[in-house]
């Protein structure tokens, strides 16, 4: 049996703050809502292309972690801003962007004790 993984809870968010239904989402992506339920839940894969269009409803985008794609959050947010966009897709990509900096901090963590890292006071 599969199990939820952050990734899932994240989609599943983004559809819910969307304002989508299972069923107008399996509708759009071209698959039952049976299976996209099985999906939600992680029991079941979708196709690639069901992904694809998936993504493409919930207007994400897959990132890479590097260098060069935070240049390109940091003009995002820049122009999320700019273009005053709605306040629900400016906390969905905070919130994306509290999860990279969750996974840098563990990962440097890993490492070992740096001088350039700062330990929050929360």
């Amino acid at each position: 049996m599969k199990r939820k993984t952050p990734l899932l809870n994240q989609l599943v968010a983004r559809r819910m703050v969307a304002g989508y239904s299972q069923d107008s989402v399996a509708d759009y992506i071209g698959v039952n809502q049976s299976q996209y339920s099985k999906f939600e839940s992680g029991k079941s894969k979708l196709p690639i292309e069901a992904l694809d269009k998936l993504m493409e409803m919930l207007e994400l985008e897959v990132v890479p972690t590097d260098t060069v794609s935070r240049e390109e959050i940091a003009f995002t947010i820049h122009k999320l801003f700019k273009d005053n966009e709605s306040v629900s897709r400016i906390r969905s990509l905070i919130q994306f962007l509290d999860g990279v900096i969750k996974e840098y901090k563990d990962e440097l963590s890993k490492k070992g004790p740096h001088k350039f890292m700062v330990e929050d006071k929360e």
